[in-house]
């Protein structure tokens, strides 16, 4: 990977950074970070009648890091084989 990969970027819809008042895109360097998104999402969530709808850092790190692997695929692709693809 590139030197980003000590990072992850999570890409946020607009809507969900209005609701949970978040600027930009977030990028997490280290497992605390991921900890406190979560506990922000779970602070907007009614986890008493809803407990399924909780956020779990674990699942924040994974989803970040199958992105990351993504990115990594593709660019490897791009460098190895057609450098127009997925452009």
């Amino acid at each position: 990977m590139t030197n980003k990969s000590s990072s992850i970027e999570f890409h946020i819809s607009k809507k969900s950074r209005d609701h949970y008042r978040i600027d930009g895109n977030v990028v997490l360097t280290d497992l605390y970070s991921i900890r406190l998104l979560a506990s922000k999402m779970n602070k907007e969530r009614d986890l008493i009648t809803n407990p399924e709808a909780v956020v779990r850092a674990s699942h924040l790190l994974a989803s970040g890091l199958i992105n990351e692997i993504i990115h990594y695929v593709c660019e490897k692709y791009r460098q190895d084989k057609n450098l127009q693809t997925l452009k």
